[in-house]
């Protein structure tokens, strides 16, 4: 009997042990997709890293992350693109995100995402397409905050929308920058469950705080 439950106990960890092994090669080639993510400056770039997370994709077909991060590829490709061309993009996005909404539906993150890609779709033509994308992004930023409102990425993506209002439609820098410092100060005390969960958006709004108050100081002069 002693014999028999020690097999089984023997098995039992081997098959941990086994799982353990899994994980952590999917953990490794996520971190790996990700340096590449983090790295990357031009559409091709984008592009690159999201076949990096399609691939691991087609072998963890249960798992939102690499779908997400994906999207977030082709959504950060076409913001760097800005032409009409940005469309296919957003669309392989959409591929990507409609995946995700599959797996993990109420997903304070995904909406995040949702509002990067509307906002891609808006930067190639903002004067004939505000209509339609301002109430996508808004609707979509709104859900985030309804689900995390200690996410910094939220605020992030509501600034980013107001800042690129016109003022005389309530936008701008001024009203941007308070946002823009709240999502900041979430980003410093934000802590992400694991390290492959999404990170990314400080050195954003960083950058944008500065371009705020730059902006803000040079109308102060006139």
């Amino acid at each position: 009997m002693k014999t028999i439950v020690f097999f089984i106990l023997c098995f039992i960890s081997i098959a941990n042990m086994g799982g353990l092994k899994a994980q952590s090669a999917y953990e490794s080639k996520m971190i790996e997709a990700q340096q590449k993510l983090n790295n990357s400056k031009t559409e091709d770039d984008y592009n690159a890293a999201a076949d990096l997370f399609s691939e691991i994709a087609t072998t963890q077909k249960t798992k939102w992350l690499p779908f997400y991060y994906a999207g977030l590829c082709k959504a950060l490709a076409a913001i760097k693109l800005k032409t009409k061309s940005a469309d296919a993009l957003c669309n392989q996005a959409d591929g990507f995100i409609h995946k995700c909404d599959s797996l993990n539906k109420d997903n304070a993150e995904l909406y995040i995402l949702k509002s990067l890609n509307f906002s891609a779709r808006l930067n190639v033509n903002p004067a004939a397409r505000a209509m339609k994308y301002n109430k996508q992004i808004h609707h979509a930023n709104d859900m985030a905050l309804k689900l995390d409102s200690s996410n910094p990425r939220v605020y992030l993506q509501k600034a980013q929308a107001v800042y690129y209002t016109p003022e005389s439609f309530g936008g701008g820098a001024k009203k941007a920058l308070p946002l823009y410092e709240v999502a900041l100060e979430k980003f410093k005390v934000y802590k992400s469950d694991n390290a492959i969960m999404p990170h990314w958006g400080k050195d954003i709004a960083e950058k944008m705080i500065n371009e705020c108050k730059a902006k803000l100081l040079e109308h102060s002069k006139k």
